[in-house]
């Protein structure tokens, strides 16, 4: 992700969120694992997910019940 498309408090405000999901262990919630930064770009690292994107699989299927979804 840029910094330069990014405010000081954005950064910041997202430094601390990506702390806060680290420390979640969930196994519908996507892992964090870590948060590097250089002079340009924030990177955050986590796990893989395959499958596609979930919008493609819900405009696909035109509904998604809860039942689908858990």
């Amino acid at each position: 992700m840029s910094k330069s498309k990014l405010k000081t408090t954005d950064q910041r405000f997202l430094e601390n969120e990506v702390e806060n999901l680290k420390k979640l262990d969930h196994p519908n919630i996507l892992k964090v694992y870590e948060f590097y930064q250089d002079k340009d770009f924030l990177y955050i690292v986590t796990e893989l997910c395959i499958g596609g994107e979930l919008f493609d699989r819900i405009i696909e299927s035109r509904s998604f019940s809860e039942h689908t979804c858990g």
